[in-house]
């Protein structure tokens, strides 16, 4: 299956636009690539499953000092270790990514609906997209951390 860039270019602009207003940092995507393989690389991704005229994911996952960085700055407090306020923090911006890219897209052809978004905590956590739909991976660095968004969607035609 081929991927359409025009469906994947919002969401990466949507992760640059909602950390820059709701966290107050500034990522720089390094790079892009289709991903084979189910393992994230961070200790804590938020995840949030979209439907309507698309189906599939999206899914920030961050290592646990990034995390906890980007929820302290949102929050105007400091976290050493994932507790329940970084985990809703992390799950608001997949919620505003995906709320973001939605926007983004509405006078396209690429019409859907966000559920509510989850979080998975741990090292080397696995998630399997949906069968037969590509996975594209965008790379950033926050600082000198990385950080990714998958982004795992296609029109419900395809």
């Amino acid at each position: 299956m081929k991927v359409d860039v025009n469906l994947i270019n919002p969401f990466i602009a949507a992760t640059t636009n909602a950390l820059e207003m709701m966290a107050m940092v500034k990522p720089e995507r390094k790079k892009v690539y289709l991903k084979t393989d189910n393992v994230l690389i961070g200790d804590i991704s938020g995840i949030m499953g979209l439907s309507g005229d698309v189906s599939g994911s999206i899914i920030l996952s961050f290592e646990a000092k990034t995390a906890c960085k980007i929820v302290g700055n949102m929050l105007g407090a400091s976290y050493d270790t994932i507790d329940d306020d970084v985990k809703d923090g992390i799950q608001e911006i997949v919620n505003l990514v995906a709320g973001q890219a939605k926007t983004m897209l509405a006078d396209t052809e690429y019409h859907f609906q966000i559920s509510i978004p989850t979080c998975i905590i741990g090292a080397n956590h696995q998630v399997n997209h949906k069968k037969g739909v590509p996975c594209v991976v965008a790379e950033f660095d926050l600082e000198g951390s990385p950080f990714t968004l998958e982004v795992s969607i296609a029109p419900k035609s395809s």
